[in-house]
């Protein structure tokens, strides 16, 4: 019975957001006309989406609750889950399958969509009634998408005795943690992309709308980082991943979206303050959302990765408005072309010769040089204004958050020129090996010690 009470209240969720979201889509399509009621509309569009939100977050509770009570008459429940799996296992199994975190997919985005009206009261009623109406259209997709293709709550019958077990691999404190991070991050661009979409759909495209979503797009990306990195240090402890990216589609449909996200907040950035950038801004809010549904591949990191560090280079300019963009991008020219002759050179010198190396190690090299410019010209700037302190003591008064932006932009430069390097200079050999043997690969010779043997409440792996 729990189980039809859980898809119950899905289907209800789907309903609600369908007839509401649909119909006030159309009914906005004529905001200034006569008899169109916005506060009415907001009322009712801001209800229903704390409405969805309860009946998802209660179907995700009930299904959470089939898991810790190990009904295996629930096929989900029978595949992912047994008598013998920890407690906390057990509810990270609730979303350790694809029907599961379909599930957590949509509790996410309604989640969103109820902060999203809880939250935006100040913001002007058409535009308000829009991106909830937008919302309330993709929580209805989503929702029908589970209930047809990806039900958690289907039943197996005859049920069985005891159920198949989650994947070992999966049994790790970070599974309880990882993806819901990860899920925040994916889910939370669906907001910039409601913000974009709403602008559009009322023709204004002025720093206003920027304003208003720059709080969730970086919220949005900062969620996706923590599941990004706490993915990558479970990764590297249970899968033996290692090195800088394996190119796994699994990693790339979290980083494609992270590097969209990274360019997003910045030119977010430069539309609030200098109302510029308008259409860039508006097709990274989409591409965002869009990459965080479809996932990629190395193919597109370079193409995406020039514009962003370009736009990481002279963002820190922005903050205190000191040219116009032109003023801006001029400067960068000559850093250019030399950033291109020094990759270039690199890859040259260190063979084979790949151009998207060198435009990987181009766009770090930029990055670099334009952190690195700007903060030179602030400790510059102190001096000139008759600041006679020591340089430690004009670094301090910059303030730590300067700093903090200063080190996560060479971070980020780093982090880009290894990624650019790793596939064009890395040796890879599959092979079986026994115990004290030893192999060549490349310029290493590899010795294999032994297996280490590890053991859970409920398995043996080694």
């Amino acid at each position: 019975m729990i189980a039809e009470i859980g898809q119950l209240l899905l289907s209800l969720a789907f309903a609600a957001s369908l007839v509401i979201g649909l119909q006030h889509l159309w009914g906005l399509r004529r905001v200034a006309a006569p008899g169109v009621d916005l506060a009415a509309a907001n009322r009712i569009l801001g209800t229903t989406a704390f409405l969805t939100f309860v009946l998802v977050a209660a179907s995700f509770g009930l299904l959470a609750t089939l898991f810790m009570g190990s009904d295996f008459s629930v096929l989900n429940v029978a595949e992912n889950s047994n008598t013998l799996l920890p407690l906390q296992y057990k509810f990270a199994a609730t979303w350790g399958s694809h029907e599961g975190s379909f599930l957590l997919w949509n509790l996410m985005l309604c989640g969103w969509t109820a902060a999203v009206a809880l939250a935006s009261n100040a913001l002007a009623a058409g535009y308000r009634a829009r991106v909830l109406t937008l919302l309330l259209v993709l929580q209805a997709f989503f929702l029908l998408f589970l209930l047809s293709s990806s039900n958690p709550f289907e039943r197996l019958l005859p049920a069985v005795a005891e159920g198949r077990d989650l994947n070992p691999l999966l049994q790790d404190p970070f599974m309880v943690i990882h993806p819901p991070m990860l899920y925040m991050g994916y889910v939370g661009f669906a907001v910039a992309f409601a913000f974009a979409v709403a602008a559009l759909m009322e023709g204004r495209l002025d720093p206003t709308w920027a304003r208003w979503s720059r709080p969730w797009a970086n919220a949005a990306w900062s969620f996706l980082t923590i599941g990004i990195l706490l993915g990558s240090w479970w990764a590297y402890r249970e899968l033996g991943w290692g090195g800088w990216w394996f190119w796994d589609p699994v990693e790339n449909a979290s980083l494609m979206p992270w590097l969209a996200g990274t360019a997003l907040i910045h030119s977010l950035a430069v539309t609030d303050k200098r109302d510029a950038l308008k259409s860039w801004t508006i097709l990274l809010s989409l591409v965002a959302f869009a990459l965080s549904l479809l996932g990629t591949f190395e193919a597109v990191f370079v193409p995406l990765l020039l514009p962003a560090a370009y736009l990481m280079a002279v963002a820190p300019n922005l903050r205190w408005k000191e040219s116009t963009l032109p003023a801006l991008l001029r400067p960068m020219l000559l850093p250019t072309l030399a950033a291109l002759l020094l990759a270039t050179a690199a890859v040259l010198w260190l063979g084979p010769f790949k151009w998207l190396t060198v435009l990987g190690l181009t766009g770090a090299l930029i990055l670099a040089w334009g952190t690195a410019d700007h903060a030179r010209r602030q400790l510059a700037k102190l001096s000139t204004n008759g600041d006679s302190g020591s340089m430690g003591a004009r670094a301090g008064k910059l303030g730590a958050s300067y700093w903090g932006m200063v080190i996560a932009h060479l971070g980020v430069a780093a982090f880009v020129a290894g990624v650019s390097m790793v596939k064009s200079y890395e040796f890879e050999r599959d092979l079986v090996m026994k115990p004290a043997e030893t192999v060549q690969v490349g310029s290493n010779r590899i010795t294999f010690i032994g297996v280490d043997q590890g053991s859970g409440p409920n398995y043996v792996s080694s």
